[in-house]
């Protein structure tokens, strides 16, 4: 099994609706995103997925939230923008363009920051 990886950044603005402290107040984050795919097996020259197709596939969906405020996107009308359903948007948008052919996400890692990340990582990806 090969897990191949890719990392992008984008800006975005959001609160988190109900929280008390802080981040009930609109605010932005220099937001850092690791996509992990998983490859059974390798093409007829030696790749699992190809570094620039996971790229523009990450800077594609990672595009639609850059320089926005999550919370006004259709993807965050019924849940939160909170670094967890973040991170789950991106995974699930990830897998509909990648799973299939020996191959899956696996994991998408989240940054709001240097120091705080969210992984997620459905059982059974």
């Amino acid at each position: 099994m090969y897990v191949i990886c890719k990392e992008v950044t984008f800006a975005a603005a959001h609160m988190i609706r109900g929280y008390d402290g802080k981040c009930a107040r609109i605010h932005g984050h220099n937001w850092r995103v690791r996509l992990e795919v998983a490859c059974e097996k390798l093409n007829e020259i030696g790749t699992g997925v190809d570094f620039g197709d996971l790229k523009r596939i990450l800077q594609d969906i990672v595009g639609k939230l850059d320089h926005r405020d999550l919370g006004e996107l259709n993807a965050f009308a019924h849940s939160n923008p909170t670094a967890e359903n973040v991170a789950r948007h991106i995974f699930e948008e990830a897998s509909r363009r990648l799973d299939g052919e020996g191959r899956r996400v696996q994991r998408v890692q989240l940054w709001e920051n240097d120091t705080s990340s969210v992984i997620y990582a459905p059982e059974g990806a």
